[in-house]
């Protein structure tokens, strides 16, 4: 005997991912933001989709969130991800600048005729 536990009715569901947060969930993305192990979890709860976070990025001991709710938080944590990570990735951004300028300048030094006559 299972109990009183209600009947779920299964439909067809379509899950809406904003484009903002498909932004933010793309893998590049997330990597460039050395975020290489954030992912989210579908499941289905109560025959409805349900989100998750099993690395506890956006949320902390385990939570089955329902999608609105998880766009939020993802929203949220990349607010706060950017802020911390401000200065270090303007760091990363003048690093790669200055490589650039290093290659220029070599490259202007192979081109760059000797006027000595002594030589």
């Amino acid at each position: 005997m299972t109990g009183n536990k209600p009947t779920i009715k299964y439909t067809e569901q379509v899950l809406v991912i904003p484009a903002d947060v498909c932004k933010i969930l793309e893998r590049g993305n997330l990597l460039d933001h050395r975020c290489d192990d954030f992912s989210l979890s579908f499941e289905i709860e109560d025959g409805k989709v349900k989100v998750s976070d099993l690395m506890e990025y956006i949320t902390k001991d385990y939570e089955v969130m329902e999608p609105k709710d998880a766009w939020h938080l993802v929203r949220k944590w990349w607010i706060n991800l950017l802020e911390e990570n401000k200065v270090e990735i303007a760091i990363s951004k003048k690093q790669s600048q200055v490589s650039e300028l290093q290659n220029e300048i070599a490259e202007l030094e192979r081109t760059k005729k000797d006027w000595r006559f002594w030589k």
